[in-house]
């Protein structure tokens, strides 16, 4: 999985005619503000498998815990 590849992915389906940044910071906050201004409704399957992918390697790159009492 890459990272990079991913968000360009994701961020294509939110909007196919967007520009699409090289450095992956501003790649993340390109995709961070389409997901918060797209209209809320169902997305396809390989969409949402992809999105939870991608925040599940980001995740576990990042060293969160899953604390449970």
């Amino acid at each position: 999985m890459n990272i990079e590849s991913d968000l360009e992915y994701l961020i294509r389906r939110l909007d196919p005619e967007i520009e699409i940044p090289t450095d992956l910071t501003q790649r993340w906050r390109l995709y961070r503000s389409l997901v918060n201004v797209k209209m809320p409704g169902e997305m396809p399957p390989d969409y949402m498998k992809k999105e939870n992918q991608l925040l599940q390697t980001m995740a576990e790159n990042k060293g969160l815990v899953d604390f449970t009492i």
